[in-house]
């Protein structure tokens, strides 16, 4: 696993050396395809798994092979606790779906812009930037915030036109344990990613950290599996978020150099009026139903294959 982190950092360096920060490749690193070389065994744990769920798990579902690779992956291709999760994902859908935009877009957490998204990383992976010291724990509604970023999520994909892992940059600047800690809305949020959105997080970048941030993953570790967990990163100052961030792509309140500001109505307006599952029906605007999902060459919808040969070098531990 050494070896790879190694050679994903090489290859993003070479990347940003010539890609621009904003223009998303799919790829193995981006999580938008599926390895190239991935074992004739699981490539047939897959095809058992949509003979098992049959006609509960709808043709566009049946046709999004990264969704179910990312949940193999998951469960660590145990086919009986990767059905059994996508028996409970294909439920939760039903239950979530639609979400009007009005629901949730008046909820003080957004309107004081503790959650949103802005930029990308050197690898092309969409940042969502989460401002821990505008946390408002007795203010917000708890459904509306995981409506929210179902929704925020749901809408990133469509827009970028596929599936892709996401890096997260925490900033805990100005945060108060007595006033914004706010434990529900992250365990919350940890179920909802590892369960409905698994393989999401690339990595979560957290700074400034110090005594008290690590005495609170202390206990919030444990919210997180353990594949995301691993993922955490605590920063000691904002220069180091620049391995990983073109200084573009940052907010100015974590060292970067975009001037961006978060405007609630700009970011409100972006959203659609109504999310759909695209599993079901087709979103606004869409001609067919179905989830974007970019995959390998020859895996049949959307094959993509850029020819870097991450994939290959990314399969061995998926």
């Amino acid at each position: 696993m050494a070896s790879l982190a190694v050679s994903e950092r090489k290859t993003a360096a070479a990347d940003a050396a010539t890609i621009p920060p904003t223009t998303f490749i799919p790829s193995a690193a981006t999580g938008s395809m599926i390895p190239t070389d991935l074992s004739e065994e699981k490539r047939q744990k897959m095809t058992q798994l949509c003979d098992r769920l049959g006609d509960e798990l709808p043709v566009p579902g049946r046709t999004d092979l990264l969704t179910l690779y990312r949940f193999c992956v998951a469960r660590d291709w145990d086919l009986d606790e990767t059905e059994k999760m996508l028996r409970a994902h294909v439920q939760w859908r039903a239950d979530a779906f639609p979400i009007p935009r009005s629901y949730w877009e008046k909820d003080p957490l957004f309107l004081n812009g503790a959650i949103f998204p802005h930029g990308r990383d050197k690898v092309g992976r969409p940042i969502i930037v989460v401002r821990s010291g505008l946390f408002c724990p007795n203010e917000r509604d708890l459904d509306k915030c995981i409506k929210a970023a179902i929704s925020c999520c749901m809408d990133l994909f469509m827009k970028q036109g596929c599936f892709s892992k996401v890096t997260i940059v925490y900033d805990r600047q100005n945060f108060s344990m007595s006033q914004h800690l706010d434990k529900p809305l992250l365990k919350e949020l940890a179920s909802l990613f590892s369960d409905n959105f698994p393989e999401s997080p690339h990595a979560a970048y957290l700074y400034p950290c110090g005594f008290v941030l690590r005495g609170i993953w202390a206990v919030v570790q444990y919210f997180f599996d353990v594949k995301t967990r691993s993922k955490v990163f605590m920063l000691a100052d904002p220069e180091s978020f620049k391995e990983h961030i073109d200084a573009s792509q940052l907010i100015s309140a974590v060292g970067g150099t975009s001037d961006y500001v978060f405007d609630i109505d700009a970011f409100t307006e972006a959203m659609p009026q109504i999310v759909v599952d695209p599993w079901v029906e087709k979103a606004p605007g869409e001609g067919v139903a179905g989830e974007p999902s970019v995959v390998a060459a020859g895996e049949g919808v959307g094959g993509v294959n850029d020819g870097s040969g991450e994939a290959a070098g990314e399969s061995k531990d998926s």
